[in-house]
Formats: C-alpha cells, sequence, structure tokens
C-alpha cells in the first residue's frame, strides 16, 4: 500500500504537469472539456493527500518492526494520531475516487440528452470545491472521539458544505436532461441510476454531518451504508456506463450498429 501510495502521487504530478504545460494549441482554460478539469481536481487531491498516507504507513512501520512508539497507547504514543493521518488521507481519498465518476456522468447526460452540458463554469467551480473542502472534513469520521463541541461544530459545518457543490452538479446534469432529446441507451440508464444514486448517499453524509446523529449511529451499518451507496452505488454506476459508451463506441467503429 505504501508503494502504491507514492506511486499514485507521482502520477498525479505527472497528469497535472500534462494538463498544465501540455495542452493543444489553443486550448485555453476555459476551453477545456469538463472530464479535464474534473481530472484535475482528482489529481490535486492525489498529490496533496497521498504522500500524507506514505508518511503514515511509514511511521507504523516504524512502530511494528524497529519498535518505535508514534502509535502506541501507554508508551508516549498517541493512537488518534494514527487516526487523524489515516482520515486526512482517507476523506480527500472518497473525492479522488468519485470525482472521475462525476466527470463519466458529465460526459454521458449530455451525450444521451443531445445537448450541451448545463452550467460550465458552475461544473468546473463545482469539482475545485469539492477538492478544496476535502480536506477539512476529516474528522467527522470520529465526532465520539471528545474533542469538544468546538472542533465538531467546525467539521460539521465543513462536511455539509461539500453539499453545495455537490448539488449543483445534480441540478446542472437535470437541467441537461431538461427538454432535451433523452435517449435511454444502456450508458445513460446506468448514469442517471448513479445521480439518484449518489442523491441517496449525499442526503445521508448530511445527515452524518449532524455530531447529535453521528453520535447514535457511529460504528453502525449506517455509516456502512453511506459509504457504500457513495462510493459503490456512483463509481461502480460511472464505470458502467463508461464502459457500456466504450463498447458502444467500438461497435458503431466496426459498422455495427
Amino acid at each position: 500500500i505504501q508503494i502504491s501510495s507514492v506511486g499514485t502521487t507521482i502520477g498525479a504530478i505527472n497528469l497535472i504537469a500534462t494538463i498544465v504545460k501540455m495542452r493543444a494549441p489553443g486550448m485555453t482554460w476555459s476551453r477545456l472539456p469538463v472530464f479535464t478539469w474534473t481530472s484535475m481536481a482528482t489529481n490535486i487531491i492525489g498529490v496533496t493527500t497521498f504522500p500524507v498516507l506514505a508518511a503514515t504507513l511509514f511511521l507504523l512501520s516504524l512502530d511494528r518492526y524497529l519498535g518505535t512508539h508514534f502509535f502506541t497507547a501507554g508508551m508516549g504514543g498517541n493512537l488518534m494520531l494514527y487516526t487523524n493521518l489515516f482520515w486526512v488521507w482517507g476523506h480527500p481519498e472518497v473525492y479522488f475516487l468519485v470525482l472521475p465518476a462525476f466527470c463519466v456522468l458529465s460526459e454521458s447526460v449530455p451525450t444521451f440528452s443531445e445537448k450541451p452540458l448545463s452550467g460550465y463554469t458552475a461544473m468546473v467551480l463545482a469539482s475545485l470545491g469539492i477538492a478544496g473542502v476535502s480536506w477539512s472534513v476529516w474528522l467527522h469520521h470520529f465526532f465520539t472521539m471528545g474533542a469538544g463541541p468546538n472542533v465538531n461544530a467546525f467539521f460539521s459545518v465543513s462536511t455539509m458544505l461539500v453539499g453545495i457543490p455537490t448539488g449543483v452538479k445534480v441540478f446542472n446534469w437535470l437541467l441537461t436532461m431538461y427538454r432535451g432529446r433523452l435517449r435511454f441507451d444502456t450508458p445513460m440508464l446506468w448514469a442517471t441510476a448513479g445521480v439518484f444514486i449518489l442523491l441517496a448517499g449525499g442526503l445521508t453524509g448530511m445527515m452524518l454531518a449532524v455530531p447529535a446523529i453521528d453520535y447514535q449511529v457511529h460504528n453502525s451499518v449506517f455509516v456502512v451504508a453511506h459509504f457504500h451507496y457513495v462510493v459503490f452505488g456512483t463509481v461502480v454506476f460511472a464505470m458502467n456506463a463508461c464502459a457500456m459508451r466504450a463498447r458502444r463506441a467500438g461497435s458503431c467503429a466496426r459498422g455495427r450498429p
């Protein structure tokens, strides 16, 4: 896992450098496809959070193999330090997974609505906004830690803020469909289902952003369901939409309808 975290960091640097320095002539920032903008936001998360995972696993390796006590309670270490460092990486990594799914939906919905994507600028800012807020929400995974009401309130508000750019994306997808010439081919079925599952996952996430509710459902299957609605539902459905589009394009290229 530590090796893969280093590889992801290097890959993120590569993709950011490609987008910044190797765009085609005339491809200004305002003309970049939403797919590329979302890839940019995704890899900004990668380059800033995966080094934290690498450092955390390095410290854990020292504890396990060299007898240090960074995370050993009772030996001068602090177990919650590991939990904090892990989730400083762990929650932005959720957006690292879901943002590419969002860009697939942003390409699939306009294609099968036969309309341009609604709100190009808003969609770009929403992607960057999700990436920006992603670094300030990690402590909502352990409201029960006892950090105090002020800390919990800060992370509760920051978690709720994630819902704003995500909501912007959902409304823009719906506006793209509105009065479009909808074709419910297989990729579009996967994409629209992914949007509805994202809503279910997002609304349960807003519930978990409230510390009082989180205290009641902490370590329960409600939390597991929220996570899997967002990650499994949205990401896997978007991947299937992408795969079906690629398969369809391949069939058309070979002369089959």
